[in-house]
């Protein structure tokens, strides 16, 4: 979906601005202003007949929803992300990568977690609870044997990625996804161009 912001076109995916509504929030990501009544409609109504097609589960479908559902799945984890932090993140910066980029995305944040951060496993457990940490960052052998489809590869990313939103308090919340951040400039040129700021020297 294209939408017309201060003289400039946006474009949505239907399920994540759909998906953004049903959870009550309204405002442009890109511009922080609500958007119109009008576009609000449209966008519900459409979403409500996509939600009903998969209602059917044949197999002419079920390819098209696994990816529909992924691409929500990614704007909701940004999208929290940016309530979060306060730092603006274009999904389709995640979407743009290709699997070699993901695969070093998912190595380069186990690094972090399991040697550059220097946290004793006493320190990981105030962000992850002790029965859910040998659950992360398992499946480095075949992210780097690119076992998966970029599709696979994403949704594992945020299998492991969710886990630093949903299990730390709060005020915690704003350390992990910044480690996530930190490692997304390290891989993508486009996010390193818009946040400079998260660029580490080495």
């Amino acid at each position: 979906i294209s939408v017309l912001e201060e003289k400039l076109v946006y474009g949505y995916h239907l399920f994540s601005l759909g998906g953004m509504f049903k959870e009550g929030s309204y405002k442009s990501p890109y511009t922080r202003k609500e958007f119109s009544k009008e576009l609000i409609e449209y966008v519900n109504n459409l979403y409500e007949i996509e939600i009903k097609k998969e209602e059917n589960n044949s197999p002419q479908h079920s390819q098209e929803t696994y990816e529909e559902k992924t691409a929500s799945r990614i704007f909701n984890f940004f999208h929290k992300c940016y309530l979060i932090t306060g730092t603006f993140v274009d999904e389709q910066w995640f979407i743009d990568l290709d699997r070699k980029s993901l695969a070093n995305f998912y190595i380069g944040m186990e690094d972090l977690w399991n040697y550059r951060a220097n946290l004793t496993t006493q320190m990981k457990e105030k962000y992850i609870p002790s029965n859910v940490l040998p659950t992360i960052f398992n499946k480095i052998a075949d992210m780097k044997s690119y076992k998966y489809n970029k599709l696979q590869m994403q949704n594992i990313i945020l299998d492991d990625f969710e886990k630093f939103i949903n299990y730390p308090k709060d005020e915690d919340k704003n350390t992990t996804i910044m480690w996530i951040l930190t490692v997304f400039v390290d891989i993508s040129p486009v996010a390193q161009m818009n946040l400079p700021q998260l660029v580490q020297p080495y």
